[in-house]
């Protein structure tokens, strides 16, 4: 398993073009002059490298990378709350079910209520 502070300064180094030597873990994103548009990058790339996807929660601009590295292991490691089972889905509220826009995409854009 790669060391993912390791991969995370070579990320940073190469797509970013961040200076090695101003790299270190109690920076933050914003501090090493990251845009919204570089996180979602760096998110992309992240997941490449290591096999886990990191939510904009933990890829924030005030996230320091110790953090970021702390979140990365846990999710590689299988140790955070809420992993569950891989297989299963997760609606956008957090249930097994999909919320209505979910299913108003699914009927082509209606969302239709049952009548008795």
């Amino acid at each position: 398993m790669p060391d993912t502070y390791a991969t995370l300064r070579s990320v940073l180094t190469s797509a970013f073009r961040v200076p090695e030597e101003e790299i270190r873990p109690e920076l933050t994103l914003a501090q090493l002059d990251l845009d919204s548009l570089a996180l979602t990058e760096l998110v992309l790339i992240l997941h490449e490298r290591l096999g886990v996807k990191i939510d904009a929660e933990h890829a924030s601009r005030g996230t320091t990378l110790a953090r970021i590295v702390e979140h990365l292991d846990a999710l590689r490691a299988g140790t955070t709350v809420g992993t569950g089972d891989a297989g299963a889905a997760v609606g956008p509220h957090g249930t097994g079910g999909a919320g209505p826009a979910d299913r108003a995409s699914a009927t082509g854009g209606a969302v239709t209520a049952a009548h008795s």
